[in-house]
């Protein structure tokens, strides 16, 4: 008896002690903002939210959309002229006057670190037309976006009763934002030298988590109705950057909301490798012969310090391809489930060209055809070279014929 529960004691601490995969998450920090989210910057992956959801007004959500889009539709060294329109606003900031000619960079530095109203103004009509043209290509950027819970009615973030967003929707705008070179550098300004008919200064980024946080290296802040603080702030640390996005606030309260979920973060998850380049993840047959599918790229993920965060993988193969098939070409997909819920799909290529026996012709026409470059310098190569065989031949035959005759004149001698 005496071994019997010996026997059931040492089962029961193996047991315990086998590591078992967990779905359960770190538990977040206290936050008492309104909403609140923290993200991934590589993959918009959650690592801690409060109230995403919630629709609210927002100007940071409409000053990174301006910024974004007249990065991507207009010449930033072109310049601006200021309209009467543009600042009769609100919370001016810059007090630009009318008539001033302002370089369009320096407008985006000084909407997204000052978040000046007169400044996001004058760049909606300048690569706009009108600020109501431009409110619209900014719908329609949210759209594209997957922004369903977002609406705006002005350049400027004042406050509209139908204008709104929540946090959820800013993760995918300020995600696909900062992936642009160009924003990204004016995200990350902490002071910049401005000139204007008022005299030389200096702009200084609102966002003090600057100077607060030694891991910051982007962050935009912005004022709603009643005084609440919006602050949008990204940090990197050991390879991995993440964004935290803190909405009404207040100004006793914004940084350390915006600390405790960057400490989170950075304290509970790492950034691991998901599945290296080359790894053989699927082998097909065709022809009878094996072709391994696989990632051409390291694939990375964030996920809990000490936790095997993978849930199920899943490997689709696109059965409609049909050779030929070069080794630059998608022909599945590898499915990593988190127990997060987050999907991250991971595109797989052929280790070599797959090519049919039958339409051998039609793969190097295939081949042709996405190297026209390397296609065009061939043809010409092979031309050149059937030339200089003419040129030769053209010689030989003359030479041939020259020496018959000469044959034949010393013969009749």
């Amino acid at each position: 008896m005496k071994r019997f529960f010996l026997a059931a004691i040492i089962l029961v601490l193996i047991f315990v002690s086998i590591p078992l995969p967990s779905s359960a998450l770190p538990e977040g920090p206290v936050i008492t903002a309104q909403s609140a989210l923290l993200i991934d910057a590589e993959r918009g992956q959650i690592l801690c939210q409060l109230n995403p959801d919630e629709r609210m007004n927002v100007p940071s959500a409409n000053k990174i959309m301006a910024t974004i889009i007249a990065i991507e539709k207009a010449d930033l060294s072109s310049t601006v002229t200021i309209s009467k329109e543009a600042i009769n606003t609100d919370v001016p900031v810059l007090s630009l006057n009318a008539g001033e000619r302002i370089k369009l960079s320096d407008l985006l530095y000084a909407t997204l670190m000052t978040s000046s109203n007169d400044a996001v103004n004058a760049v909606a009509e300048h690569v706009g037309g009108s600020i109501e043209n431009f409110v619209k290509l900014m719908n329609e950027t949210a759209a594209k976006l997957g922004m369903s819970d977002t609406h705006f009615v002005n350049a400027t973030g004042l406050y509209n009763e139908q204008q709104y967003t929540t946090a959820s929707d800013i993760a995918k705008l300020i995600k696909y934002a900062i992936a642009n070179k160009q924003f990204s550098s004016i995200f990350s300004a902490k002071g910049r030298p401005w000139s204007s008919e008022n005299g030389p200064a200096v702009l200084i980024n609102h966002n003090n988590m600057f100077y607060r946080y030694g891991d910051v290296d982007g962050g935009q802040l912005t004022y709603d109705i009643n005084e609440t603080v919006n602050a949008i702030t990204s940090a990197t640390k050991n390879d991995m950057k993440l964004i935290s996005i803190v909405l009404h606030s207040t100004e006793e309260n914004v940084y350390d909301d915006t600390r405790s979920l960057l400490d989170f973060g950075f304290n509970n998850y790492m950034r691991g490798l998901l599945v290296a380049k080359n790894t053989v993840l699927k082998t097909v047959t065709y022809n009878s012969k094996e072709y391994k599918l696989m990632p051409i790229e390291d694939q990375y993920y964030i996920y809990p310090i000490g936790e095997d965060f993978v849930s199920n993988v899943t490997v689709e193969v696109d059965n409609n391809l049909k050779p030929p098939i070069t080794k630059t070409q998608i022909v599945g997909t590898a499915k990593y489930e988190l127990y997060d819920g987050t999907v991250i799909n991971v595109y797989l290529y052929p280790d070599r060209d797959i090519i049919s026996a039958v339409n051998f012709i039609s793969y190097i026409k295939y081949k042709l055809n996405n190297n026209k470059e390397i296609a065009s310098l061939l043809i010409i190569l092979v031309l050149a070279e059937l030339v200089m065989a003419i040129g030769k031949l053209t010689g030989f035959i003359k030479a041939s014929r020259a020496r018959k005759r000469n044959k034949r004149t010393q013969n009749s001698i």
